[in-house]
């Protein structure tokens, strides 16, 4: 009975562990948005490192595509956003040129996974 209840804390301890991070991370997420924000309205975006930004870049875009892959299908950005379609063309048209894949692969695998 003992390892049994042993094994119930840790698991639980484990859980709390994980519930934790969770808020931790939600926490952090808004106050990192929060203060990217203030430097856009001062524009002195100039001051953020291009490296920072990829490494935030590509964690956020691997939580999405791991998220998508489990069927949690959502928009990348709130619609109310205020990305602007050339925005959102720029850094669309990066992520493609940096995995070299051509609009026409990306219009085809749209197609091929019903993902329109």
């Amino acid at each position: 009975m003992s390892q049994l209840n042993n094994s119930i804390e840790k698991n639980i301890d484990f859980y709390s562990y994980e519930l934790e991070n969770v808020e931790e991370i939600k926490n952090l997420s808004a106050k990192l948005t929060g203060l990217i924000q203030e430097i856009l309205n001062l524009h002195q975006s100039d001051q953020l490192k291009y490296e920072s930004l990829q490494d935030l870049l590509e964690v956020i875009i691997q939580v999405y595509g791991q998220k998508y892959d489990d069927g949690q299908r959502f928009p990348m950005i709130a619609p109310d956003s205020d990305i602007n379609a050339t925005t959102a063309l720029v850094a669309a048209s990066s992520l493609l040129k940096m995995k070299n894949i051509e609009i026409f692969e990306l219009g085809m695998w749209q197609s091929w996974s019903g993902s329109r």
